[in-house]
């Protein structure tokens, strides 16, 4: 399994330093964490063919980081691992789109067999981000909100939704929203404001969703109701 990238997640930092040494002299290239802090940051930089992470991280929920993670990576694989034995979080875990869950403690061995299974298994997944009346698929794009026909949205709106999600009910500087969606720079006032207006648009007959204008500050998403996830269903 060379070139296998594993990123591992774990606040249990004896158990993690066992893990890492057994998955690094299998062969694995893994990066080891012991907090979710900064995690989207963490993917997009090592770019991982898989995530093991632990259910209780700190004061951190994993399962709750979910809906970033399949936000913004559906197509890598989770694997969940947890001294919780309960079936509630099995559910919840594999619900939100995890591909398992082991239960602490399990040998390093089984932990690579699941790994071999899923790490390479980058098939591009569809999953559902509820939020108010509104569902996007990570995967196609597809924006439905309650009275309006589902609409594709463009990669440029797909991003600014993701970034007003991702910060749902804090203020979102302009600049920050540009750099995400014009890494090279070439933004202009223009085209960020037609895409406001078009994802306003979109988002109208859904009460729930705010959109507010700051000026000179940003945006903010704000949601009546919890992000909350519809479990994940592989395209056919």
């Amino acid at each position: 399994m060379a070139n296998t990238k594993v990123l591992l997640i774990d606040d249990d930092i004896n158990l993690g330093n066992i893990l890492t040494v057994g998955l690094r002299k299998y062969g694995f290239e893994t990066e080891y964490m012991t907090s979710l802090y900064a995690i989207e940051e963490m993917v997009k930089k090592y770019q991982p063919n898989i995530i093991v992470l632990d259910v209780e991280v700190g004061i951190e929920n994993g399962i709750k980081v979910m809906p970033k993670l399949q936000l913004c990576f559906s197509d890598i694989p989770v694997i969940f691992i947890s001294s919780h034995t309960d079936v509630e979080y099995v559910v919840d875990a594999i619900g939100n789109g995890g591909m398992a869950y082991l239960k602490k403690p399990f040998s390093t061995k089984e932990l690579i067999a699941y790994i071999k299974k899923y790490a390479n298994n980058r098939k591009e997944k569809s999953y559902e981000l509820v939020f108010g009346e509104s569902v996007l698929n990570t995967s196609t794009h597809i924006l439905s909100v309650a009275g309006n026909e589902p609409k594709r949205l463009s990669e440029k709106e797909y991003k600014l939704l993701s970034v007003l999600i991702l910060h749902i009910n804090d203020i979102v500087t302009r600049k920050d929203i540009s750099s995400e969606l014009w890494p090279n720079g070439y933004a202009s006032n223009e085209s960020l404001n037609n895409l406001i207006s078009r994802l306003r648009n979109y988002l109208r007959k859904d009460a729930s969703i705010n959109i507010k204008t700051f000026f000179k500050s940003g945006l903010q998403l704000s949601i009546q109701d919890s992000i909350q996830n519809a479990p994940s269903k592989d395209i056919l």
